[in-house]
């Protein structure tokens, strides 16, 4: 008997085929998902210190406004003293620049200008000014002995002191509304980077499935 002879079948492996469409769609939201997370924790962080910057730059500008404050008394009586209405370009100077640091701290911590104490502040200040701009006037008459009461006497002290206790009420609600503003960014920015790290994980998973799909 001869010899049987066995054909060799040659098995052709077929080609990996792409994945679908859907798939590869996934694989991009998947991504895009990836970069966003990435994204936001770059911006939270980011956010988190500019408030750390504020934070520590409030402080200077509420010891500016007790420097102006101070100035502009200083100013008020010094004119009435020496019967100087140049005094009197100083002190609009100085009412310019404490404008300019109201304006500063609003900017950081715009709630607490919407608070009961910044509208008594306000209100004590604008007393304190009306006798102060009232001196100047009579000394630019030459009225020192009517100007001299209204920075000297009682009235104006009392003023001045029930104006300091508001301030310090006023800058407390800043300070808080800061504080608050601080925390709130830095729990921001935790979640933002804890779901970043949580998602990296099961990004990848669900990359190596659609990829050997």
């Amino acid at each position: 008997m001869g010899k049987t002879r066995v054909k060799k079948l040659t098995i052709v492996k077929p080609e990996r085929q792409l994945p679908p469409s859907i798939y590869i769609h996934f694989l991009s939201w998947g991504v895009l998902l990836l970069l966003v997370l990435i994204a936001n924790t770059v911006v939270g962080y980011w956010e988190f210190r500019v408030v750390r910057f504020q934070k520590s730059r409030l402080e200077g500008l509420i010891q500016q406004v007790g420097q102006c404050d101070q100035l502009l008394t200083t100013y008020a009586r010094s004119g009435v003293t020496f019967g100087d209405a140049r005094s009197e370009g100083n002190y609009l100077e100085t009412t310019r620049q404490r404008e300019g640091v109201m304006t500063q701290l609003k900017e950081i911590a715009p709630a607490a200008f919407m608070t009961s104490e910044a509208s008594a502040m306000d209100a004590g200040k604008a007393e304190i000014t009306d006798l102060e701009n009232q001196a100047f006037d009579y000394i630019r008459e030459g009225k020192l002995n009517l100007a001299d009461p209204l920075v000297f006497g009682a009235a104006y002290e009392d003023k001045e002191a029930a104006y300091k206790q508001d301030l310090e009420k006023f800058t407390a609600e800043v300070r808080k509304e800061s504080a608050f503003s601080y925390a709130a960014r830095g729990r921001k920015v935790f979640t933002a980077a804890v779901a970043g790290a949580a998602s990296l994980p099961l990004l990848a998973l669900w990359h190596l499935f659609l990829i050997n799909k």
